[in-house]
Formats: structure tokens, C-alpha cells, sequence
């Protein structure tokens, strides 16, 4: 394929040129409307670009890499995960992910904001998500030391002051996004149907119930969307897709449509046989909503010898609704990235798999 600013018209977009402007025509009935009340042509033309993909016809996906955390230099993972890639295959991934934090979140974002901004002004998406302390404690996110999750949503309460603490810094650099023209995926509180982080499945007293997962999850909304105008925010939901019955359904924790744009499953695997084996990919097709994988890799092959078309060679044949993918960042002893296994230049310059400079440019279109 090749790279150009202009691309085929589907049936969401109309660009017209008038005068050196671009004009966003009207999307027609029944095309997708992000949760948030956002009506940024970008917000709009990029999630339905998303929800074209999620089509059984389409037999193209996103690519994406993640870069790590906020708190442990993202500059340097950028260059070791995203410019070593580029490289070695000669294509930037689409889409680039970021961590705001693990275990904490830093007051100075400034680094995570700016290489965000620097990839969507170079025609590709960024996403985000949080590791965040647990609030309680202030101690880590797989502390599963808690309370009740009414303390968050009550301002007299030390666990209220920690998250909101948390949730100020992670808006502060979304407004700086947004009034950069940069739409976000927001990918909050992943793997909430898991037992491993404090917002997740309550089992032995700790983590929270689906009730209570929702109702955080709707009081972030709202604090986000309507006392921080964060109206450039694409709400990703992301359960981990279900390995056995002591993982809940995907569908347990669902905010609802109105609080949701994006779904997504989290996945390891060597093979990729078994992502549906308990209903998750099926469950979270139902929702017809954007559909993909917001963090992959392999599983137990992390010493650089897992096949990157192995899990694309899967996602064509048997999952079809996927529209993206981001591989989670390697670490000490792990090599997860796409750079760092077999055939990461073959996967990256594959037919079925769209680099950054093969996306329509959404930086082109108002940004407000």
C-alpha cells in the first residue's frame, strides 16, 4: 500500500476542499457516536474509521505497540519498542500506547504528553490507560487492600483524595491533548473482571462487585467529560478475555453503551486457539461496538522466539470483528514487543496490517 493524505471514501466520511479548508459532512443514520458528548470531527471520523474495521468483511487491522509507563521513561521505551521497529521494518506502528502510570501516577506528565502528541501529529493514535495506587493504602495497583468503593465517590473520605489526586494529573495531560486537537483512546481500569488489580473482581472481601466497578467508572466519566471538558477522550473497555470460570464474564462490568465507544480484550498467548474458548471474543462482539486487542502478546515464548503471524494469521482467520491490535512493551526477562520477536518486519509490511502512514489523516481534519 501506499502512503497519501487522501484515501478512499467509506460511507461515514465526506471530505470536501474549499478554499484550502476541510469540511466534515454529516455522518449519515446508524453510524457510531462516541459515548462522551463529543462532537470533534476528529472523535467522529476516527471512531468510525474504528468501527468500519470491526466489520466481518474487513481483513485489515490497526497496529499497535504500548511504551510503557509514565513513570519509567517513556522516552526511552518509545525509542527502544517504536523507532528500533520503524528501522527494522520501515513502518511506523499506527497506533502508540502509553501507560500513565504503574503504580503511581507522576505529577510532571510532561514526556508521556508530548511523545503522545508528537505520534497523532504524525498521523497516527495514541491511547492511554493507568496502573494506578491503590487509594486506600497508596501503595500499588495489585494491592488488594480496600474498602467500599463509596469511599472514591465521597469527598471527606483519604482514599477520595488519592484518586482524584491520580485522576487530576491523568486529566491534566489529556486537556493538554485536547487543546492540542489530539483525540485519545482512554482505556481505564482494564482487566476489572480479573481478581489481580484493586478494581477488579471482589473475591475474599477485596476488589469490587460490577455494581461497584460501574458506578467508579461512571463517576470518572463524568468528572472527565463534564467538570474537565475532556471531550477529545474515545472510552476504550477493556475486560481480560476469560481463561477459565474464575475470571467473570466480559460482559459483567459493562458501564452501558452511553459510557462506552470502544471495546477491547486483553490476551497472552502462544498460539491464539483459545481467545474464545469461554464466549469472550463472542460476548464482546454482541456489543457491536469498535472491537479489538488492547494489550497482546505471547504467553510463555518471551525469549524473543514468538512469530508475530501466528497471532495475525489467527486474528484474519477466526476473529474477525478485531479491528487493532497494540503489543504490550518487553521488560527485563520478557520479550513482548513486536521488535523484539520473529518477524516483526514481515508482520509490519504485511497486506492485511495498517501502519501509520496508510491511516486516513484524522490530524487534517478541525479539531474542534
Amino acid at each position: 500500500m501506499t502512503s497519501t493524505s487522501l484515501w478512499p471514501l467509506p460511507r461515514w466520511l465526506t471530505l470536501l476542499s474549499l478554499s484550502g479548508f476541510l469540511l466534515l459532512s454529516p455522518l449519515p443514520a446508524g453510524a457510531a457516536e462516541p459515548g462522551a458528548a463529543s462532537a470533534r470531527p476528529r472523535a467522529l471520523a476516527l471512531l468510525n474509521y474504528l468501527h468500519d474495521l470491526t466489520k466481518d468483511d474487513s481483513s485489515q487491522l490497526i497496529s499497535g505497540q504500548n511504551l510503557g509507563h509514565g513513570n519509567h521513561d517513556p522516552s526511552t521505551s518509545f525509542q527502544e519498542n517504536v523507532v528500533r521497529l520503524r528501522r527494522v521494518s520501515g513502518r511506523w506502528p499506527a497506533i502508540v500506547s502509553v501507560d500513565y502510570g504503574f503504580d503511581s501516577v507522576p505529577s510532571d506528565l510532561r514526556t508521556t504528553t508530548d511523545l503522545l502528541a508528537l505520534h497523532a501529529d504524525h498521523g497516527g493514535i495514541v491511547m492511554a490507560s493507568m496502573h494506578p495506587a491503590n487509594p486506600w493504602r497508596g501503595t500499588t495497583a495489585d494491592d488488594r487492600t480496600s474498602r467500599s468503593a463509596a469511599d472514591l465517590l465521597n469527598p471527606d473520605t483519604a482514599a477520595y483524595g488519592r484518586w482524584r489526586r491520580d485522576l487530576s494529573r491523568i486529566a491534566d495531560s489529556l486537556s493538554q491533548l485536547r487543546d492540542h486537537g489530539t483525540i485519545v483512546l482512554w482505556r481505564p481500569l482494564h482487566e476489572m473482571n480479573g481478581e489481580w488489580f484493586w478494581w477488579g473482581k471482589r473475591t475474599a472481601g477485596q476488589g469490587f462487585t460490577p455494581q461497584e466497578f460501574i458506578s467508579v467508572w461512571k463517576d470518572m466519566f463524568e468528572f472527565f467529560t463534564r467538570e474537565r471538558q475532556l471531550n477529545n477522550l474515545l472510552w476504550v473497555y477493556s475486560p481480560a478475555a476469560r481463561v477459565g470460570p474464575e475470571i467473570d464474564s466480559v460482559l459483567d462490568y459493562y458501564p452501558g453503551a452511553s459510557f462506552v465507544d470502544v471495546v477491547a480484550l486483553d490476551w497472552y498467548d502462544d498460539q491464539f486457539d483459545n481467545l474464545n474458548k469461554w464466549d469472550s471474543y463472542a460476548e464482546l462482539a454482541r456489543l457491536d461496538k469498535p472491537m479489538g486487542l488492547a494489550e497482546v502478546g505471547p504467553l510463555n515464548r518471551r525469549d524473543g522466539s514468538f512469530d508475530n503471524l501466528v497471532l495475525l494469521n489467527r486474528l484474519r482467520q477466526d476473529y474477525p470483528k478485531f479491528g487493532f491490535f497494540v503489543f504490550w512493551h518487553s521488560w527485563p526477562g520478557a520479550r513482548v514487543a513486536i521488535v523484539d520477536n520473529r518477524r516483526s518486519a514481515d508482520l509490519m509490511t504485511h497486506v492485511g496490517v495498517i501502519d501509520r502512514d496508510e491511516l486516513p489523516r484524522f490530524d487534517l481534519l478541525p479539531g474542534h
